[in-house]
């Protein structure tokens, strides 16, 4: 095993120890436990029989296995990006929300003073 497979290996343990600990926590959507707990387990999985990714790459007409891991990992970046702006998002319109609020309130109570 030389030193790539070797990283690749710890990696993919932390991964899944990773994982595993924030759904034990409950911290994450059950979608992204999933898909960290699925890229621990292909980790380990691809650096123990790398001819299982050669196969699945022939699947999806592709001359190196690596280029999937690269394309599958640029749609799940993509992916995490669009679900951490959305939830961006919902916070800034929820502290605007309280900001209103509170605004309101003591634009209110310094009237009836």
């Amino acid at each position: 095993m030389n030193f790539l497979e070797f990283f690749f290996l710890i990696s993919g343990i932390i991964i899944l120890i990773s994982a595993l600990d924030i759904a034990r926590r409950e911290r994450f959507h059950l979608l992204h436990i999933f898909i960290f707990l699925g890229i621990g387990g292909w980790l380990i999985v691809f650096t123990l029989f790398p001819s299982i990714l050669a196969t699945i790459g022939r699947f999806f007409w592709l001359q190196r296995g690596a280029d999937l891991l690269v394309y599958t990992s640029i749609i799940f970046l993509i992916y995490f990006l669009l679900s951490f702006i959305r939830k961006n998002e919902k916070q800034e319109e929820t502290i605007t929300k309280i900001v209103r609020e509170l605004a309101f309130t003591n634009h209110t109570s310094h009237e009836n003073r």
